[in-house]
């Protein structure tokens, strides 16, 4: 049946789209927060399958002419699973002719002048970091899939897996209670406690929301006199701080995708990662012109994945 919508590009926003599709397709998927922590996995379709080889001990043993070979190693699997997304905007233009912006388009009534497209697709952009950011963390697949679910509710996110790790009693919760700012600084000690010895020497991330971390700030500064989030870890006034207890290579790190959680999450440096579309789909954004209406949508794959949540690699709170 023919179709009684022209589906003509609009010339404004295609020619945008061609001169900075490739700007436009990294800050998609390279401007939230966590990105810069996290390691991207390019082209996942679906699933895509990570696989760690675990090493156990016991490998040396003494000496002698009889070769005794023993299985001390073995593969873990990890499964980073994406989910098909959409944003969906419009706008028509003429509209702005009964504003104070209509001063901006050209005389006439072009229905696709519209000289906003860059500063509108650069907001659109800055506000799908902040719903990435908060899905990759604070994102819980909805069990029963459904068209009006927002971006969180299409897979799970860090926190989402953590407390599944949990229930599936591979990763134990180091009992701490809430955090205070009297017993935060005690609460870090507790659970590094518990960190692997080996792991202790290692790169080691220890992620907290923004409420915990600026409770830790703020006892910190009455301790030892210094602000943490300003001061280098090997200034000589530093040292006797808490990194300085647990570790040069450990860092305590703010997320805004953790909202108001008090889970205190430490594992092993870059274990985090995410799967998106390839760079050959940079083709994500379309835009469209329906009668006097520019339509522009955009479709993308996004997952999250943390490996090593089990004891002896992380080590959490019992605090959600």
């Amino acid at each position: 049946m023919a179709n009684g919508i022209d589906f003509t590009d609009a010339a404004a926003y295609k020619a945008y789209v061609e001169d900075f599709a490739m700007q436009l397709f990294t800050r998609l998927f390279y401007g939230f927060r966590t990105s810069q922590l996290a390691t991207p996995v390019e082209g996942v379709k679906g699933r895509h399958i990570l696989t760690e080889l675990i090493v156990n001990s016991g490998l040396a043993k003494r000496w002698a002419a009889t070769f005794v070979g023993t299985a001390n190693t073995s593969y873990k699997p990890y499964t980073l699973t994406v989910a098909r997304n959409k944003v969906e905007h419009y706008v028509i233009p003429q509209e702005f002719e009964s504003t104070y912006l209509g001063m901006m388009r050209r005389s006439g009534q072009d229905p696709t002048d519209y000289p906003f497209e860059a500063y509108t697709l650069g907001k659109i952009l800055d506000q799908l970091a902040v719903e990435l950011e908060n899905a990759f963390w604070q994102g819980e697949a909805a069990v029963s899939p459904a068209s009006t679910d927002l971006l969180a509710a299409t897979f799970d996110g860090i926190l989402t897996q953590v407390a599944d790790a949990i229930t599936a009693t591979d990763l134990t919760e180091t009992s701490t209670g809430v955090i205070t700012e009297a017993d935060v600084l005690d609460q870090f000690r507790a659970l590094w406690a518990v960190v692997n010895t080996a792991q202790k020497n290692l790169g080691t991330d220890i992620f907290v929301s923004y409420p915990v971390y600026d409770l830790y700030r703020i006892k910190y500064k009455k301790t030892y006199g210094a602000d943490p989030a300003y001061v280098k870890i090997d200034n000589s006034n530093y040292e006797q701080g808490i990194r300085y207890e647990m570790s040069s290579t450990a860092q305590i790190i703010p997320i805004p995708g953790m909202g108001t959680s008090q889970r205190i999450i430490i594992m092993p440096r870059e274990r985090l990662f995410f799967g998106y579309d390839a760079l050959a789909d940079w083709g994500n954004f379309r835009f469209e012109q329906n009668h006097r209406q520019l339509d522009y949508w955009c479709d993308f794959n996004f997952g999250a994945l943390a490996v090593m949540l089990r004891d002896g690699a992380c080590v959490v709170n019992d605090q959600a």
